[in-house]
């Protein structure tokens, strides 16, 4: 009997232990990127989901996560799951020639469809983390980001 206690002891204790845990894992949330604006048909879409101001269209840095995808002139959709709530930045390429890379011209301008959240598209720049941040709180984020 005394072990019995000892175990039931033990059990009620993990799961108060584990009770954190679930709740972790009960508001982590989706993010679908649907994708328009595609003209080709070939090559890679590749969405990329960044939560750091730092790291965001830094070159040499990597995105936090990415999603593959086959181009269709319809649209795709890339679908982050297990994000936790915060503050997100997507970037989405069309990489024609499936280099794995943002191709530019001698300028550093790129010469590939791109697009980002909140579609953000100032003139002669490249947008900043403020207009294309956006806040994971539900469970599934819809948007929709266009490609040029």
């Amino acid at each position: 009997m005394k072990h019995l206690l000892k175990a039931s002891a033990l059990i009620v204790g993990m799961v108060g232990t584990l009770s954190p845990t679930l709740l972790a894992a009960e508001t982590n949330t989706e993010v679908h990127v649907h994708v328009t604006g595609i003209k080709k048909e070939k090559g890679q879409i590749t969405c990329s989901i960044y939560n750091d101001p730092a790291t965001f269209l830094k070159k040499g840095v990597k995105a936090m996560r990415k999603v593959v995808e086959v181009p269709s002139r319809a649209g795709v959709t890339c679908v982050f799951t297990g994000v936790t709530p915060g503050e997100y930045a997507i970037t989405v390429a069309h990489d024609k020639n499936a280099n794995n890379k943002m191709d530019s011209n001698f300028l550093g301008i790129p010469s590939e469809p791109w697009g980002v959240s909140n579609n953000a598209r100032p003139g002669f720049r490249a947008p900043r983390w403020g207009e294309a941040v956006f806040t994971v709180a539900e469970n599934v984020v819809e948007m929709t980001v266009k490609v040029d």
